[in-house]
C-alpha cells in the first residue's frame, strides 16, 4: 500500500466567481510517482482533470489508475470516479496521460486527485 508523501492544494477558484472558474482541486502525490500539467476545466457534466501520472524512478511501483473524489466541505466522499492508465512507463521512469471526470461540484465542495496501483 503506498501511504501519501506529500499533499499539495491547487486553488483554482475564487468564492464570488465560483460558476465561472475550475473547482478546488486537492492532489495526493505519492512517494515515485508524481503527477504533470493538471488541467481542471469545468464542463457542463461536471469536473474534467487531465494530465500527466509520471514514474520517478527504480523505486516507484507502477501506477495503474487515477481516481478523482468528490468530497463534501465535512470531509465525507460523496462520489468516486476511476480511470485507468493505458501506457505503462518501463521501471526506470516515464510518463502516462490520464483522463478523469466527475459530476458537478456545490459549493463548499472540492475534489481529490490520486495515483494508485490497484483499484479499490
Amino acid at each position: 500500500m503506498w501511504r501519501p508523501a506529500m499533499i499539495a492544494v491547487i486553488v483554482c477558484s475564487s468564492a464570488p466567481a465560483w460558476s465561472r472558474t475550475a473547482p478546488d482541486v486537492e492532489v495526493e502525490v505519492r512517494p515515485g510517482v508524481g503527477i504533470r500539467s493538471a488541467i481542471v476545466r469545468r464542463v457542463d457534466e461536471g469536473v474534467l482533470v487531465s494530465g500527466a501520472v509520471c514514474r520517478e524512478g527504480f523505486s516507484a511501483g507502477r501506477p495503474r489508475f487515477v481516481r478523482l473524489d468528490r468530497v463534501s466541505a465535512a470531509g465525507a466522499t460523496l462520489e468516486t470516479t476511476w480511470a485507468s492508465l493505458r501506457a505503462s512507463p518501463g521501471y526506470r521512469g516515464g510518463c502516462m496521460p490520464y483522463r478523469v471526470g466527475s459530476s458537478a461540484l456545490r459549493q463548499g465542495e472540492r475534489a481529490r486527485l490520486s495515483v494508485h496501483r490497484t483499484r479499490r
